[in-house]
C-alpha cells in the first residue's frame, strides 16, 4: 500500500467500493459486540451507505495514490 493519500469527494462510481469497505469495517470492528446475524442485518439497514450524501457531494473518501479506497 502507498504512503500517499488523497481526500476527495465521492462519486456514484465509488458506490460498490464503499459498500465493500463498510462491510469489511463493520465485520472487522464490531464482532465482539454483536452476533453475525445482527451485523448482517445492520449492514442492510443501519450501517449502510447513504447515497444521498454522495449525490449532495458531501461524502468524502480517502484513497491511496494507487486509487485503493481506504476510508
Amino acid at each position: 500500500m502507498s504512503d500517499s493519500f488523497n481526500l476527495r469527494v465521492a462519486t456514484l462510481a465509488d458506490t460498490d467500493a464503499l459498500h465493500r469497505l463498510i462491510a469489511l469495517s463493520v465485520r472487522g470492528l464490531m464482532p465482539q459486540e454483536y452476533t453475525p446475524a445482527q451485523l448482517e442485518a445492520a449492514l442492510g439497514n443501519w450501517l449502510g451507505l447513504d447515497t444521498q450524501l454522495i449525490k449532495d457531494q458531501t461524502y468524502f473518501i480517502v484513497e491511496t495514490s494507487d486509487r485503493e479506497l481506504v476510508g
